[in-house]
């Protein structure tokens, strides 16, 4: 009774808990409105586009438009250890590889399967959530290799840290000036790796591969990884550490279920991002971008929403009779790590934790306090490099190991990804119910290059996406022996005595009289049958120096020829780097808020005259050194008082509030009912108290009294009190009959 009364209580409690986390999730993409325009637009709440939308509304004053064509997280999503259970599920992208006949032919149509998140915080939702940064020689090589001016390592180091919370004092002890305790984004060591992940390590030290922190100041050598996972043992996705539950929902609004299909592009004064049109409940709907539009779709979905707005490669976007904006290599210069997995059985299950399960125990200690195995993902990785590398400071390989225990039931995404499902069935019989490791050898310096193109211009098409894996025979090399390294560990190291040895995969046979990894002719069937992604694509809207012909962006994010449009996310690196991408990615999505914020400066100091309007939104070249970005054009049908700004570049907070208004919300934010984008509703004004005798009628614009046309721009003078602190004390040559006085329609940038 005692047992079934307990049963009951965590039932109970684990419902209540579990009610009240999905009801958050829910809350944050629960909005049904939106307004006609923002001053920015980002397309995608990934690992980047989640980081840049909270950044960009630590500013009050801003009002950001967050799309995302997935739906809101959920409980299932918060658990790291049932990762592998949500792809191909609502949450992913479901992507696939082209068919190359040199690698991955063992899987569905020879296509290797490309999972991407459609959820939000993107693939940070959908991830092994390793911490892994790279090598500082990657972004050194970004800046020297490709001009990109502000990306070396020391330059990008503050922005990881930015986001950055270790919870782990120990590793932010060692590691001085390396990790950061402030940041929005928790970081976890796992304290307790199964006694079969000791003996792994202790088998590499006797190799002579030294324990180090990965994204300490040397990432050579082995270590159990760090992960994106809080202190309560959720997933730090982004949109968990950013977004949910929404921080500002005054300002940013978050838009789920909402797939954009194109940015509508305007060129009255040379070519500018204008508004995104996107589908949302089965209607295309537009919205317009008052600065800036901001795609951080991925490198997959971002050059597929480029060239669906006719910026690509010129032939090819010819081809699919989409007209041609801008030609760019859009789509071009698609990396990503290949790897490959050696499933290999636990003896003694005595070295391995409780396995993982989504049971009534498991999730009430998981969800009340934290605890049990569903916190427990342990990765182990080892860093080093083939003889074909020139610079062991660089590695160029690695090899992971996961511990995994297999189903009850061979209906799983391990097994249903193969074509030959007889063969593999019975592959994989052995595992059913018992505990394995995976070992992966994986290439992490890639030279290969591969494309991501269009099938057509229907949006709702998936691209066609083509890494070309070890297509440069250097490649083939490299990842030819990692993949021998790992079998022999696996083999003849002190680690073998606790795991069962390998049998051949399907369609690959062993040597008779050699060791497997002695086996070339295996070596080669198994890298051509069972190759895969490291889900790490990059490139495909590479970033460099503006006089480059091979980039798409330049150092600051902007899209070369089109005004007001930057990409955020994994498309822009240069090169793939040697680690995973996630903790990259958040760091573009740091990093590209301050350089969208930097383009806009004088957000508080630079007003013009105390009216609320930034320098930068006159018309004038913010930028000379950008050669593309020209005029920032003001296509409102009636723009303010002839000044070439529109009603929504005026912000509430800088409102006029001083002698003669009594109404104090002259200087409240916004809500759902606000007029002209202003977040100022007309109600909340009283035009009576407005100073001199400048109220005209109901219909004053802005609700301050004043009608487009009785603005005399040279001459702001209102009467004894000078309302915008112009300091210009002549009378004004007003008129209480407005059709009578014709303003002097002038351009006055002040800045």
């Amino acid at each position: 009774m005692r047992t079934y009364a307990s049963l009951t209580m965590q039932i109970v409690t684990t419902a209540l808990i579990i009610l009240k986390r999905e009801d958050i999730h829910k809350q944050t993409c629960s909005r049904t409105k939106w307004l006609d325009a923002y001053d920015y637009v980002v397309v995608g709440s990934g690992s980047a586009g989640a980081a840049v939308a909270y950044r960009l509304t630590e500013d009050p004053n801003v009002m950001v438009l967050l799309l995302e064509a997935g739906g809101p997280q959920s409980v299932i999503t918060d658990i790291p250890e049932n990762y592998i259970n949500n792809l191909n599920t609502e949450y992913d992208w479901g992507y696939k590889n082209v068919r190359n006949p040199e690698v991955g032919v063992a899987f569905t149509g020879g296509q290797i399967p490309q999972n991407r998140g459609k959820v939000l915080g993107g693939s940070s939702t959908l991830n092994a959530v390793i911490f892994n940064r790279g090598n500082r020689k990657d972004y050194d090589n970004w800046a020297l290799q490709y001009g990109a001016k502000g990306w070396s390592y020391k330059e990008v180091l503050p922005y990881f840290m930015r986001f950055e919370n270790n919870t782990d004092p120990r590793v932010v002890a060692e590691s001085p000036g390396y990790h950061s305790t402030e940041g929005p984004v928790q970081i976890k060591s796992w304290h307790l790796p199964e006694p079969i992940i000791h003996h792994h390590q202790r088998a590499l030290h006797e190799l002579g591969h030294k324990d180090t922190d990965i994204n300490g100041p040397q990432q050579v050598g082995t270590c159990i990884m760090q992960a994106f996972q809080r202190t309560d043992g959720m997933r730090s996705s982004t949109a968990n550490s950013y977004l949910d539950p929404n921080p500002h929902p005054h300002n940013l609004h978050i838009l789920t279920y909402a797939h954009a299909t194109k940015i509508l592009l305007g060129a009255l004064k040379g070519l500018s991002a204008e508004a995104v049109e996107f589908q949302k409940d089965g209607k295309l709907h537009r919205v317009k971008a008052r600065r800036e539009i901001i795609v951080s779709a991925g490198s997959i979905n971002t050059p597929q929403l480029l060239m669906l707005s006719g910026i690509g490669p010129k032939k090819h976007l010819k081809d699919l009779r989409i007209p041609v904006k801008v030609d760019l290599p859009v789509g071009e210069f698609l990396k990503d790590h290949p790897s490959l997995s050696l499933p290999t059985l636990v003896k003694d299950e005595r070295l391995v934790h409780p396995s993982a399960e989504l049971n009534v125990r498991q999730m009430h200690q998981f969800f009340s306090n934290g605890s049990g195995p569903l916190t427990e993902f342990f990765h182990s990785i080892t860093y080093l490099s083939t003889k074909y590398n020139d610079d062991k400071e660089f590695p160029n390989v690695a090899f992971e190991i996961i511990v995994q225990r297999f189903p009850e039931s061979l209906e799983t995404p391990v097994v249903n990804d193969y074509e030959d499902r007889q063969k593999w069935n019975k592959y994989w019989e052995p595992f059913l119910g018992n505990y394995y490791l995976f070992l992966q050898p994986i290439l992490k310096r890639v030279r290969s290059y591969g494309t991501v193109r269009l099938v057509s211009a229907n949006p709702f098409d998936y691209p066609l996406i083509d890494p070309k894996f070890l297509a440069d025979p250097k490649d083939y090399q490299d990842f030819f022996e990692i993949t021998r390294y790992v079998l022999e560990f696996i083999e003849k190291s002190s680690f073998s005595k606790h795991v069962v040895p390998l049998k051949p995969i399907p369609g690959c046979s062993f040597c008779r009289l050699k060791a497997i990894h002695n086996c070339d002719t295996y070596i080669k069937c198994l890298i051509k049958q069972v190759t895969r992604t490291g889900y790490h694509p990059v490139g495909t809207a590479r970033m460099g120096a503006i006089d480059r012909d091979d980039v798409v962006v330049d150092p600051k994010l902007r899209v070369k020829g089109v005004a007001r449009l930057r990409v955020c996310d994994s498309s822009i690196m240069p090169e793939l780097i040697n680690g995973n991408t996630n903790a990259a990615s958040i760091m573009i999505g740091e990093k590209c808020a301050d350089l969208v914020k930097q383009d806009h400066r004088g957000g508080d100091s630079h007003r013009e005259r105390g009216r609320g309007i930034r320098d930068r939104d006159f018309d004038k070249e913010y930028d000379k050194d950008f050669k593309s970005h020209t005029k920032l054009e003001d296509h409102d049908e009636k723009p303010l008082n002839g000044r070439g700004i529109r009603y929504n570049d005026m912000y509430p907070d800088d409102e006029y509030s001083g002698p003669g208004v009594v109404n104090p919300k002259a200087q409240r934010y916004a809500n759902d009912r606000t007029k002209l984008g202003r977040g100022i509703s007309d109600k909340e004004f009283d035009p009576r108290t407005e100073l001199g005798d400048r109220y005209v009628d109901p219909k004053a614009v802005m609700g301050r009294g004043i009608k487009d046309n009785t603005f005399i721009p040279e001459e702001e003078y209102t009467g004894k009190k000078d309302l915008n602190g112009d300091g210009y004390d002549k009378p004004p040559p007003y008129n209480n009959d407005d059709k009578k006085v014709k303003p002097l329609l002038k351009n006055r940038y002040t800045g």
